[in-house]
């Protein structure tokens, strides 16, 4: 696992699981806070909220983030 998805602290190395590091890692913290945005503007949408269907779908393909994207492709 790269270092973006894996929680750093010193006591990580010892006692945390592999899981549990990637549960409290910036990358699993980031990502849902994307899908928690996303299913937030789709149910304002819902609700008569003036919310493009394009904004939606931005948010929808940007749910993995852009720290992916500029990975070298052996990377990911």
């Amino acid at each position: 696992m790269e270092a973006f998805e894996t929680y750093q602290t010193p006591l990580s190395s010892r006692y945390a699981s592999k899981e549990m590091a990637y549960l409290f890692s910036p990358a699993n913290r980031f990502s849902t806070w994307r899908t928690l945005w996303l299913n937030l503007a789709i149910a304002e949408k819902q609700l008569g909220l003036p919310i493009a269907e394009e904004a939606i779908e931005q948010m929808r393909a940007n749910l993995v983030g852009p720290y992916r994207r500029l990975l070298p492709s052996h990377d990911r």
